[in-house]
């Protein structure tokens, strides 16, 4: 297969990292999926969580990806371990229940070889667009977050604090320079599915890339497709819990943004409106009762997080 380069004409190699926790149906679709982008040359690693059978590293000889176990769960360790299982200079990542638009790939890629970029979003559209036709995919990608353009955030963005953190750009859908992962050494462990903050791994990595002086580009091009979130009480309720305990997390490990987490939150209170806020429009239908149940299993999700030592 013909080989990617840059914009210099240097060759770089990519890798993408599917995560998994014993879903084997799920991996293998994705597996499938990943078959049919239309992209030169690319590894594929699969990264599988404390598991109980064999049927992941079965797919992952099946479909010739490499396999790697990570003992414990928690989608920060297993995308840290996926990464440097590979030498690739971009590393690209999916969840076992995403499955890539087959034009996937090529605007990640194309977008990361500006070298001040170190991540690249994209769109997550819900799973049953994923055989549409691309004109129907169009008017998804209109509606979805972030909109239809391509745009980027650096420290001189306006709200470029609360937009990598909260939602602003990308949610699950990246992919990384390799000496951006190496910049701020991996994923915070203590963060991500399975962990015990349950959330933002991904985000948490945006906010030290930009404060380390990289770019952050979303690119519109670059789609996936995810089954829908519950917005049952009880899913409300955990999600609210794991965004109270993300905040608190940032303001224990980063006191000098105490402040703009706090206006924030009141102006989130106040009914202030960000069109990039993609969490938290259904929690107005919580009781306070409700609410202070998330603040409690938040605290203590973060103050467990405080006796883990950092990765």
């Amino acid at each position: 297969m013909k080989e990617k380069s840059d914009k210099e004409g240097r060759i770089i190699s990519v890798a993408v990292v599917i995560c998994t926790h014993n879903r084997p149906l799920l991996l293998e679709q994705c597996l499938k999926r990943l078959q049919q982008v239309d992209f030169p040359n690319f590894s594929v690693v699969v990264v599988d969580s404390a598991p109980r059978s064999f049927e992941a590293k079965f797919l992952a000889a099946r479909y010739g990806a490499k396999y790697e176990v990570s003992p414990l769960k928690g989608l920060g360790r297993a995308r840290n371990i996926g990464t440097r299982s590979t030498q690739a200079d971009i590393i690209a990542y999916l969840d076992d229940d995403m499955v890539p638009h087959s034009g996937w790939l090529g605007p990640l890629i194309e977008a990361l070889s500006d070298k001040d970029v170190a991540a690249v979003t994209g769109p997550v559209l819900a799973l049953e667009f994923a055989d549409s036709i691309d004109v129907g995919l169009l008017s998804q990608v209109d509606w979805a977050p972030w909109g239809p353009h391509r745009f980027y955030i650096d420290r001189s963005s306006p709200q470029w604090f609360e937009r990598v953190n909260f939602g602003g750009i990308g949610d699950g859908n990246f992919a990384l320079r390799r000496n951006g992962f190496d910049k701020i050494r991996g994923f915070d462990e203590r963060l991500g599915r399975g962990a015990v903050i349950n959330t933002s791994e991904e985000h948490y990595a945006y906010f030290r890339l930009v404060e380390s002086g990289f770019k952050i580009v979303y690119e519109p091009q670059a789609i996936v497709f995810h089954p829908k979130s519950l917005t049952t009480r009880d899913a409300l309720r955990q999600q609210m819990a794991e965004i109270f305990a993300y905040f608190t997390f940032i303001v224990f490990n980063h006191p000098s943004k105490s402040l703009q987490i706090i206006k924030f939150l009141v102006e989130g209170v106040f009914g202030a409106k960000r069109r990039w806020r993609t969490t938290g429009g259904g929690f107005t239908s919580l009781s306070i009762q409700d609410k202070l149940w998330s603040g409690l299993v938040g605290l203590s999700a973060f103050l467990r997080s405080v006796r883990q030592r950092p990765n």
